[in-house]
């Protein structure tokens, strides 16, 4: 199979910045992740009620729409893309397989479940993940993806399944890759414009907060007290899964660990060491506390609900014996988890202020 000369595979935390990092290095400029995941305003917090997942439990969201980080580093760092959610995944094909031939890498956004050279336990359904395609033969594809530690090989029939995921919210048949890059980039302006995007959005002004309560961190605030509801709206099997599915989304799905907190962190470390600013090297390890704070609180998740019975039949007696201690345990995760709103709305007024001062 012919791969694209001089691409570089590397591994990432996260897919979607970890995609376009590759492809942006492979335009000859070097950066990292964490300082494209930053730009992009990665990192959010939606607690939407009236989106249900498998479970029945409501849908929490840690980051901006899918493809928004792609979006906001092209914006911002002056990059040109090609980006289009394809009528059809033989039209998808087409224009990826001319990209290839002509030297060009391009990322589409695929149902991880179809990525077959990944670990068995990776192989699960979640649509929107990133991968780059940069080779090809007549019935499979060379692809580098982010989870992946080398460059592996994809039938084209898993590739076609993968793409029209069907999924609520996902893109479907969705391709982009760079047309143009600056020789130059301002990443001070980047970073800037970055920084000033994700606080606002987390913090809001007061009329916006008032209309979308449940987003930034209004929205954690109203997850934190929603939890003490849960054993009367989620019973059973159906409470079980849900706190899991919630440690699964805080803790995995590429967000680098502490609900991207982690990796938002390790970018205002990478912003401090550039600028060279005390300042922001403080904020970096507060971010980076409180990351470690959210992934305490994911450990409890998970011991809460490793505790519940499998079986619904099994519930009702459980509970007479251990409802008690459910309802301690839910009451200690609510608090964490609105200490967690209020350490995030100071560290976001002490980051707009910062971000003046650039």
């Amino acid at each position: 199979m012919d791969i694209i000369q001089n691409y570089n595979h590397e591994i990432g935390a996260h897919c979607e910045s970890g995609t376009l990092k590759n492809l942006i290095k492979h335009e000859g400029v070097e950066v990292t992740e964490k300082m494209l995941f930053g730009i992009g305003s990665g990192i959010f917090f939606a607690y939407l009620p009236f989106v249900k997942t498998v479970s029945a439990f409501p849908v929490v969201a840690l980051r901006q729409p899918i493809c928004s980080i792609v979006k906001n580093v092209s914006k911002d760092c002056g990059i040109s893309l090609f980006i289009k959610e394809f009528p059809t995944t033989q039209e998808l094909l087409k224009k990826a397989d001319s990209m290839i031939e002509a030297g060009k890498p391009v990322a589409v956004s695929v149902d991880l479940f179809y990525m077959d050279y990944l670990p068995k336990f990776m192989q699960v359904h979640a649509p929107a993940h990133f991968i780059a395609l940069i080779g090809k033969d007549e019935n499979s594809y060379a692809v580098s993806d982010p989870y992946g530690l080398q460059i592996a090989k994809l039938s084209r029939r898993n590739l076609e399944l993968a793409l029209k995921t069907n999924a609520r919210l996902a893109p479907q048949n969705l391709l982009y890759f760079i047309e143009k890059i600056p020789e130059k980039i301002n990443w001070k302006r980047a970073i800037v414009s970055g920084i000033r995007r994700t606080t606002n959005r987390m913090l809001m002004i007061p009329v916006v907060r008032n209309i979308l309560p449940f987003l930034g961190i209004e929205g954690i605030k109203r997850f934190a007290r929603s939890i003490l509801s849960w054993p009367e709206k989620f019973k059973g099997f159906r409470l079980r899964e849900g706190l899991l599915f919630l440690a699964v989304t805080f803790e995995e799905q590429g967000t680098g660990g502490g609900a991207f907190r982690l990796m938002y962190g390790a970018f205002l470390e990478e912003v401090a060491q550039m600028l060279n600013s005390s300042e922001f090297m403080d904020l970096s390890t507060e971010m980076i506390q409180n990351g470690k704070e959210w992934r305490e609180a994911s450990r409890l998740l998970v011991k809460v609900g490793k505790m519940l019975p499998v079986y619904d039949k099994e519930y009702p007696d459980w509970m007479e014996s251990n409802g008690k201690i459910l309802k301690e345990n839910l009451e200690d995760l609510s608090r964490r988890y609105m200490e967690r709103a209020e350490c995030e709305r100071k560290l976001m007024h002490s980051l707009q202020k910062a971000v003046s001062r650039i």
